[in-house]
């Protein structure tokens, strides 16, 4: 019929975008009414914390942030046993492999202050996690082991035989978490304080007293 034509129609920014039709109501001079000359739009997929991905807010892909769990967390320590105390340790578990730039900082719960600290580096993989131990020195009493990230944050302070407010350094001002159990001069060699249980965060286990120890292992 008149006022009839063939003419292009669909959504794009290039002749291949689109498709000839038949016999549509013309148009000379402007764009077809099926047509539309447009970049397609942005689909925009919400970040979650199980896409392979560092989004949202995390510290590393899929962790930290206001929204994972911490990337990393304390698993296993040793300070105190028998006789000389030895193979003083504590073990890190990270849901990534490499923890260059964190560090162990060691509180003495009496001044309050950094005594001693030591660098992470990469884990060993163990079921889906990483693991590693620093051998560090530690001092027995009421002390704090603090697990900072690269950014110099805190991600824990926990503390052994009583809690307390650090007066300097990452946790200036924080107050220690005791994790209740502790080991004594009567504590055997080789064994240590760990969390047990299941799950994939920190706060899905609990300080359990005087295990075997398996520093760099679950």
């Amino acid at each position: 019929p008149p006022g009839h034509s063939l003419a292009l129609v669909g959504r794009g920014t290039n002749a291949s975008d689109f498709e000839w039709r038949f016999a549509t109501s013309d148009s000379p001079g402007q764009l077809n009414s099926a047509q539309a000359v447009t970049e397609d739009e942005e689909v925009v997929v919400a970040g979650t914390c199980s896409d392979n991905l560092k989004n949202q807010d995390e510290v590393d892909v899929d962790c930290g942030g206001s929204t994972c769990g911490a990337c990393a967390w304390i698993n296993e320590l040793h300070y105190e046993n028998t006789g000389t105390d030895t193979g003083e340790f504590v073990e890190v578990v990270s849901k990534v492999q490499d923890l260059s730039g964190y560090t162990i900082v060691l509180y003495d719960g009496g001044s309050k202050k950094v005594y001693n600290s030591a660098p992470l580096g990469e884990g060993t993989s163990a079921g889906g996690v990483w693991v590693q131990a620093v051998y560090v020195g530690m001092r027995d009493g009421v002390d704090g082991v603090a697990l900072v990230d690269r950014t110099n944050a805190v991600v824990e302070f926990l503390s052994y035989e009583g809690s307390f407010t650090a007066e300097e350094g990452p946790a200036n001002g924080m107050t220690s978490t005791d994790i209740v159990v502790f080991e004594s001069g009567s504590t055997p060699p080789g064994h240590s304080l760990a969390l047990v249980g299941r799950g994939t965060n920190a706060s899905d286990f609990e300080w359990r007293f005087a295990t075997p120890d398996s520093p760099g292992q679950l």
